[in-house]
């Protein structure tokens, strides 16, 4: 027999031809040596196992494009409601463009001048999704919007761009939801989508 240390134990190893023994006693000694080696290799084995599954997991969702442009997404929101125009002015590209939902087109410096003085207390998107396919992003859903003067619901769509590693706003529109029979505005969570 010889003897070795592993988990903090030491396991007295039976010699290749005490495996062989017809001593039955023996056999069994060799065979709970050997599960209890096993049970201790396992043991280790699975948190390790699990630590490099997370780290894997963690790195996935730094890399996430998905989770990115929602990020830059709803700093685009926070943005708009503090009239954060430095902020505004980061996640726009140079030659974005926006139709709102009244049908007015604005170019960034409109945007810019726009979010310097408009008040806006709530934005609060719902049934939002998000389609990556490269360096392009589609977002949609439904804006509920509220200031000191209405309140209003209405259906978007914006399209981002990565650029040197980041996402920026390329275009923006805005539409309300219409019954197409009288011409009048609808709830947009009442359509299909």
């Amino acid at each position: 027999m010889r003897a070795f240390q592993n988990c903090g134990k030491t396991i007295n190893q039976p010699l290749t031809e005490h495996i062989g023994a017809s001593n039955r006693t023996e056999m069994r000694w060799a065979f709970r040596q050997r599960d209890e080696l096993r049970g201790c290799v396992i043991r280790k084995a699975i948190p390790a196992a699990f630590c490099v599954i997370l780290a894997v997991n963690i790195a996935t969702a730094q890399t996430d494009p998905t989770a990115e442009v929602l990020k830059v997404e709803a700093a685009f929101t926070e943005a708009k409601i503090h009239n954060d125009v430095a902020a505004i002015e980061r996640i726009l590209t140079d030659e974005c463009i926006d139709i709102n939902q009244w049908g007015a087109r604005r170019d960034k410096h409109a945007m810019l001048q726009l979010f310097r003085k408009f008040e806006t207390t709530t934005l609060v998107p719902t049934k939002v999704s998000v389609r990556v396919s490269g360096e392009v992003a589609v977002i949609d859903g439904i804006m509920n919007e509220a200031n000191s003067a209405n309140q209003m619901k209405f259906m978007f769509m914006r399209i981002y761009v990565r650029r040197q590693g980041r996402w920026q706003l390329l275009s923006t529109a805005q539409t309300f939801a219409m019954n197409p029979q009288t011409m009048k505005p609808i709830d947009p969570d009442l359509l299909n989508q």
